[in-house]
């Protein structure tokens, strides 16, 4: 994204195809701010978007320090990028609240890049900020539904499991009720470490079908066994998902135990 832009930009000010009317067109229709600081943080150019976005004109913006508009829960972080970008000639790159002419928080990433102008005796630094709101309100959504989601998976009254390389990477609440184990050891076991040696020929041949995207019947019945020895008798559906960009297997466990 704003690597794109940076690279742009000194291709640009590098050859000569483009008249001077044309690249201060192409920075005042940019989508995203486009300003240039010095090493205090001082505003000295900003492109019109920066009205559009955080309803400051330019004139207004101009002469201002850029750290001003910045929470001041994230301005030490900016300042000492910038510090360290001074020294090591980099481009750094932040999210920061903007604090816009309505009072609101808006969410911009910014990339900062040190720049040596033959007309500036400060060294400035180009940056590039672009609005996240939109970004930001579809995460937010995104983890209320993962938490909705996991808030039904943790009250469920069947045992939820996953498998991955015929390990136990994840359990919930009922799951580890079911077979007598805390959430912890479940998932330091392999699943069929949690059936007797009698069990385990037969669950390993069915887990391999499943593996293998052969049919098997569904649900089946299996016997576990605790780690107090206690037996009980439950029914068990697998069926294959993808569990962190890997395929993976889950089960869905039910006590049936008479």
């Amino acid at each position: 994204m704003t690597q794109e832009y940076i690279a742009n930009y000194q291709t640009l000010t590098n050859n000569t195809i483009l008249s001077l009317d044309q690249y201060q067109k192409l920075i005042e229709n940019s989508p995203d701010i486009i300003f240039l600081i010095d090493n205090q943080g001082n505003i000295i150019f900003i492109n019109s978007t920066a009205q559009k976005i955080t309803g400051y004109s330019k004139e207004h913006l101009l002469g201002k320090n850029i750290f001003n508009f910045i929470h001041p829960e994230e301005r030490k972080n900016i300042q000492q990028k910038l510090a360290k970008a001074q020294t090591l000639t980099e481009v750094i790159f932040a999210g920061v609240s903007f604090s816009s002419a309505n009072m609101t928080l808006i969410p911009l990433e910014i990339s900062l890049r040190p720049l040596r102008l033959e007309n500036f005796k400060k060294e400035i630094f180009l940056g590039i900020a672009r609005d996240v709101t939109e970004q930001k309100k579809g995460e937010e959504f995104l983890r209320k539904e993962l938490k909705k989601y996991s808030t039904l998976i943790e009250n469920a009254k069947d045992g939820i499991i996953i498998l991955q390389d015929g390990l136990c990477k994840f359990a919930n609440k009922a799951a580890a009720e079911i077979l007598g184990y805390s959430l912890r050891e479940i998932k330091q076991k392999k699943f069929l470490d949690l059936f007797p040696q009698e069990e385990k020929a037969r669950l390993q041949q069915k887990y391999n079908l499943r593996i293998d995207f052969k049919p098997l019947p569904i649900p089946y019945e299996a016997k576990t066994i605790n780690k107090k020895g206690q037996t009980k008798t439950i029914e068990i559906s697998i069926s294959s998902i993808e569990y962190e960009d890997r395929p993976a297997q889950m089960g869905i466990i039910r006590d049936i135990t008479g």
